[in-house]
């Protein structure tokens, strides 16, 4: 190749890497840039946004702010965005319907992109990002945190689980507490039925003592009456 054909050449690639823009750290991608920002990166993290999608406006902080980090730390892992109001060839290929929608692709393919399933603060982005790009370093610390999570939502376990045990106590104590004054209620209604009972008996036994009083009353009279008559008898004969 001659000079003025490599003049030409080194000519055609500045064009070509100059179309790719960056906003705040984050690379603009187009279907005409796509494939050479994938040639770029061994790791490419990328946003799938639209200008009125709410969550998008919220994610784009955190993701400027991830990709600032990832290039001062010197790593070929990019962070990337596409605006799918303009973008509708990238849009269409990976079945993009939801906004954001965070692709992740490795290894400059384009095929079979893995979906992002972390969460939307930038460490979590980044964490997230190194380990699927194959971090060992970040890969430990993740299962380090990963770990210590388990063990502390376990002990949060066994709390919650002796706290129920303490409420089913509590219910059981009340349960008895509550069967203890019922049978006190019972024991009083039955005494105050018995002391009634009694009252009644006696009432009776007093009007019983009372007729009997009345029968030798009537009794007497009629003895005096008898006496009175045979007396009258007498004195006849």
């Amino acid at each position: 190749m001659n000079l003025a054909g490599s003049l030409l050449a080194l000519g055609a690639l500045s064009l070509v890497s100059a179309g790719i823009e960056y906003d705040d750290g984050v690379l603009v991608l187009t279907e005409e840039n796509f494939e050479e920002a994938l040639g770029r990166h061994s790791a490419l993290l990328v946003v799938f946004y639209t200008p009125w999608c709410a969550g998008c406006d919220a994610l784009e902080h955190e993701f400027e702010k991830a990709a600032g980090i990832l290039r001062k730390e010197g790593r070929k892992i990019g962070l990337a965005e596409v605006n799918a109001r303009k973008e509708d060839d990238l849009t269409s290929e990976f079945g993009v319907s939801k906004f954001p929608t965070i692709l992740f692709f490795e290894d400059g393919s384009r095929k079979n992109p893995l979906e992002y399933t972390g969460d939307k603060e930038s460490d979590d982005i980044i964490t997230w990002v190194k380990e699927q790009s194959g971090d060992e370093e970040q890969r430990e610390k993740t299962y380090q945190v990963i770990k210590e999570a388990r063990y502390d939502d376990a002990d949060d376990k066994d709390r919650d689980d002796d706290d129920e045990d303490d409420d089913d106590d509590d219910d059981n104590d009340d349960d008895d507490d509550n069967e203890q004054d019922a049978g006190k209620k019972i024991k009083s209604v039955k005494v105050n039925e018995g002391h009634e009972d009694a009252a009644a008996d006696d009432g009776d036994a007093a009007d019983d003592d009372g007729d009997a009083v009345d029968d030798d009353g009537d009794a007497v009279d009629d003895q005096n009456g008898g006496q009175g008559t045979n007396e009258g008898r007498k004195e006849e004969l």
